[in-house]
């Protein structure tokens, strides 16, 4: 299994690291067989091929199902704030292109357009998951807070519950759906990771208790940058998103590669190192 996350648009980046890591050939297409790819959200704004990325998740999503592997596509924040209309981190050239295809003038109104079920990739992405449980692994964008648990949510109800609110506005959602949206929800929380802003870092019994309430042994995140892929609490936090080059193939486009029980970083120079607790 080889995770991934936080592309946001660079399909060079993302390209050149599937192809490195013998996830698609010279022609974009799957040759990992029966692997799993798990992509951990954010993989539109800010670059300028966000379309292309999607198309070529899209493809490679079917391409894997007839080798028996699987794409395991799971939402962030930016994918919610498209689904919203908001373009804050849109380039031009996709603002541009969601007011010739809509036919809408207001920017909002056009984005929404552009990922709403009037189109294939719109109606693509409202069928993804938020979180999702592989084996002892739980894959979230951002994390899972203490205080979800309130709510007494199985990973099945979460996903329901958000894809079932891509598109409402806010003051439109019950309490529940309000807090999957709100900075403590599975978009957003960064208490897994840093201890600053508005977020206390969680505390390791609390961790526990949320690994022991969904039978897991770890916790997969993106969303809170860091400067390598790496761990804490002793390998139960294990955190993806880091920066990446513009190059096609550069060491710092990393993943993380699950293989026979262990862990191991990789890169787009198809280089491997075993993943160490470490910041």
């Amino acid at each position: 299994m080889v995770v991934i996350s936080d592309i946001e648009g660079n399909y060079n980046a993302f390209m050149g690291f599937l192809y490195a890591n013998c996830i698609v050939d010279a022609n974009h297409d799957w040759i990992f067989n029966n692997g799993h790819l798990v992509l951990v959200g954010d993989f539109v704004d800010r670059g300028k091929n966000v379309t292309q990325v999607l198309w070529l998740i899209y493809k490679l999503e079917q391409q894997a199902a007839l080798k028996n592997g699987k794409v395991h596509f799971t939402l962030g924040n930016h994918e919610v704030l498209n689904f919203q209309g908001d373009y804050r981190y849109n380039r031009g050239k996709y603002i541009k292109a969601a007011k010739i295809i809509s036919g809408e003038q207001n920017k909002k109104q056009a984005l929404k357009y552009l990922y709403s079920n009037e189109t294939e990739l719109g109606t693509w992405l409202a069928t993804k998951n938020v979180v999702e449980k592989i084996g002892e692994y739980i894959f979230v964008h951002a994390g899972l807070s203490p205080e979800l648990l309130e709510y007494n949510l199985s990973l099945p109800a979460i996903n329901t519950s958000a894809r079932s609110n891509y598109r409402v506005v806010e003051g439109a959602r019950n309490k529940t759906e309000t807090f999957l949206y709100n900075s403590k929800g599975p978009f957003w929380y960064r208490g897994l990771v840093m201890d600053k802003l508005k977020y206390s870092k969680i505390k390791a019994y609390q961790l526990q208790i949320i690994l022991n309430y969904y039978d897991a042994k770890k916790i997969v995140t993106g969303h809170t940058p860091v400067r390598f892929i790496s761990t804490d609490f002793n390998g139960k936090v294990i955190r993806t998103d880091v920066s990446h080059s513009a190059k096609k193939f550069s060491s710092e486009r990393q993943g993380l590669l699950i293989e026979n029980g262990k862990a191991y970083i990789i890169d787009a120079m198809n280089n491997k190192f075993e993943l160490l607790e470490a910041y």
